[in-house]
């Protein structure tokens, strides 16, 4: 492995540099210092709580500490910043004494992007550092692969919110490691709401919500009558997807899989169906790897998103 220099952890803060509550109208993830977000669970779960502090030269970069808490205890703290296309960069990882560590990437991997199409994937290049009390390792380069799973409306106890939906994923990198962070399902995140996700879709915690913001001038999107909405996870996939989706009103349902030139390939429901979420497995047989589209039909009209399945 080719020799690196270890990067030096710097805490400076910026005071001159703290950026005033609110977002601007035109920010998707705005990064705020003070912003702090609760998330609630299933109730046997403590909440979570996000706390953005003000920003600081962490490893050579200005980015925000963004405090992580599970009930009253701190789990750690991970470091952002927005690049100049408007992506927000994943800068590293700290853990309290007793942790795991903390972990820089450098440079700083992409982990929100609000231009990516659904479907779309963005690919980040990061060398692995740790540093603890008992020295300093270097992990290698390692590859970032963002994939925008779908953008739709997502309704929260806050309102309803224009979403991109994303899964990430460290194919190179050995699992488990300490460092691959939110590789754990899909997440939602909201227009305006600021880098923290505002519904987990997938992985170990499908119910957590955002509940409560303070300290961002955030505006739900105007209310409108109930749409469909058909989502899937994992996405990619192999060998199965389940598909999740939301019929506004009781009465004939169709869920029907197509292939790009229009044929339909299987029809997963074809039944009535109450109002409500509703789920359902996908397992393709003798189907060739590629894309594909899920349409939901209900009375209340038509929802569709993009598959990927793997060899």
């Amino acid at each position: 492995m080719p020799t690196r220099t270890m990067p030096i952890l710097a805490t400076l803060t910026l005071t001159t540099l703290l950026l005033a509550a609110g977002a601007p109208a035109e920010a998707f993830f705005p990064l705020v210092s003070g912003a702090t977000w609760e998330l609630t669970g299933p109730p046997e779960e403590a909440d979570w709580t996000y706390v953005m502090g003000a920003a600081v030269i962490w490893n050579g970069h200005l980015c925000h500490p963004r405090s992580e808490f599970l009930g009253q205890q701190l789990v750690g703290a991970t470091y952002w910043s927005e690049d100049a296309a408007g992506a927000i960069r994943l800068h590293g990882l700290e853990t309290p004494p007793g942790g795991v560590g903390t972990w820089f990437f450098d440079p700083p991997v992409v982990y929100l992007d609000p231009t990516l199409a659904a479907g779309e994937q963005k690919t980040s290049e990061t060398h692995v550092f740790e540093v603890t009390p008992h020295g300093n390792q270097s992990y290698g380069d390692h590859t970032v692969v963002l994939t925008c799973v779908s953008r739709e409306a997502v309704t929260t106890p806050l309102g309803t919110f224009p979403a991109i939906s994303i899964t990430t994923a460290w194919p190179d990198s050995p699992a488990p490691a300490p460092w691959r962070y939110a590789n754990d399902g899909e997440l939602a995140y909201g227009q305006g709401t600021g880098p923290v996700r505002i519904r987990q879709a997938g992985g170990l915690d499908p119910t957590w919500l955002l509940t409560a913001v303070f300290g961002l001038d955030i505006t739900a999107a105007p209310a409108s009558p109930a749409r469909p909405v058909v989502q899937a996870g994992p996405n990619p996939f192999n060998p199965v997807t389940t598909l999740r989706f939301e019929n506004p009103a009781a009465g004939p349902v169709r869920l029907e899989i197509f292939d790009l030139a229009g044929r339909r390939v299987d029809v997963i429901r074809n039944q009535v169906l109450g109002a409500g979420s509703h789920t359902a497995a996908w397992r393709p047989h003798h189907l060739a790897s590629g894309v594909y589209l899920a349409r939901l039909r209900t009375v209340a009209g038509d929802a569709t998103t993009r598959l990927l399945l793997l060899e």
